[in-house]
């Protein structure tokens, strides 16, 4: 058996723990199309789900051919933190997943493609800021974002843990490509209100993207996470 402290579990916060993504989706499709470009939700999706507000904007550059202006970012996320100071919620399970891990004691932190306001006020609205004191880490913190490994890197250097003793868990192809660069295991996760409708499309994407395994809730989640940090086989 491997001692649980000797691993760490690595969550993407939208889509993984908080229940966010169809309102950032639908706020950033909005604000798009605000400046200047057309777009629908399902390509909205396809594009931006995991990617960075810097890749948002470079975009409508691409688009438009001007520069976009830097008041899409606070525009963007006037719109997101109004929703989810009304709206957000946990992704069904989340809470039980993370009650799990602490009683088994295995170490998680979180590692986002959002900006370091918007992970703070996710976490506020959550209710788990306090839990992830010390161990949340936004893509801003690093020189490049998913896919590239950066921010994976960065999370299992500041809390001391080697990369092939991490396993992460994303809901997005991108950030699924990062974490198997930075040479960590990692786990799919399709459990969340966006992917309703579409879970075998989104399961097959994230396989391609290199996922070891696509788990469907939280319950499966959890289960894989106890046995991966137990040394047992699927």
């Amino acid at each position: 058996m491997t001692d649980s402290q000797e691993r760490l579990v690595i969550f993407d916060f939208d889509g993984v723990l908080i229940d966010s993504e169809n309102i950032a989706l639908e706020e950033l499709r909005n604000c798009i199309c605000a400046h200047g470009v057309e777009i629908d939700l399902a390509e909205t999706r396809a594009r931006f789900l995991g990617r960075s507000v810097a890749d948002h904007m470079a975009f409508i550059t691409e688009r438009t051919g001007q520069p976009c202006p830097e008041s899409f970012r606070s525009d963007w996320h006037d719109r997101l933190y109004s929703r989810y100071r009304r709206e957000l919620q946990l992704v069904h399970g989340a809470a039980e997943t993370l009650s799990g891990l602490d009683e088994a004691g295995i170490p998680y932190a979180i590692a986002t493609g959002g900006a370091v306001e918007r992970l703070d006020v996710g976490l506020e609205c959550a209710g788990l800021t306090s839990r992830f004191a010390g161990r949340a880490f936004s893509v801003e913190l690093v020189a490049r974002g998913k896919p590239a490994p950066d921010i994976f890197i960065y999370t299992s250097e500041q809390l001391r843990m080697s990369a092939a003793n991490c396993l992460v868990v994303e809901d997005s192809p991108h950030g699924i490509r990062g974490a198997v660069a930075a040479g960590m295991q990692t786990v799919g996760f399709v459990g969340a209100s966006h992917f309703a409708g579409i879970r075998y499309e989104a399961t097959e994407i994230l396989s391609a993207a290199g996922a070891d395994l696509v788990v469907v809730d939280h319950a499966a989640l959890l289960d894989r996470i106890l046995r991966w940090a137990g040394g047992l086989s699927d």
